[in-house]
Order: C-alpha cells, then structure tokens, then sequence
C-alpha cells in the first residue's frame, strides 16, 4: 500500500458459526502475523522526515504580524 507498510494478505475459512467471534479472530490473526514478523525479523520501513526551525518563536510573530 505505501512506503510505511508490510502489505500481507491473510485469508481465513470458518464456518457460520464463527461469526460471533469475528472481533476475537480477526485480532488473533493480526497477532500472529505480528509474531511470525517478530520471530522472522521482518521489519515494517518507516520512512523519516526531519524537520528544523530556526528561531520558532521570531518566525511565528511574523507571521502572525503579516510577515512572510
């Protein structure tokens, strides 16, 4: 899907019955998957962006006054 994510599938076949516990599989599931990246080192890529600002306080009473 984007840049920040590890896009895995995971498709389960339960009976009617198990509708009930949809809430309660579909976490399982998730955590599982979470724990077979854990075990396997797989690592979701998180891109950083870093951001600075000189002098915050004069850049926004600036801009606040009108000022580019």
């Amino acid at each position: 899907m984007g840049a920040s994510s590890l896009d895995v599938i995971t498709i389960g076949k339960f009976r009617g019955g198990a509708a009930s516990e949809y809430t309660e599989i579909r976490w399982k599931l998730q955590q599982l998957a979470l724990e077979v990246c854990n075990e396997n080192g797989w690592e979701i890529p998180f891109p950083q962006l870093t951001v600075s600002s000189l002098n915050t306080e004069a850049t926004a009473a600036s801009l606040l006054a009108g000022g580019e």
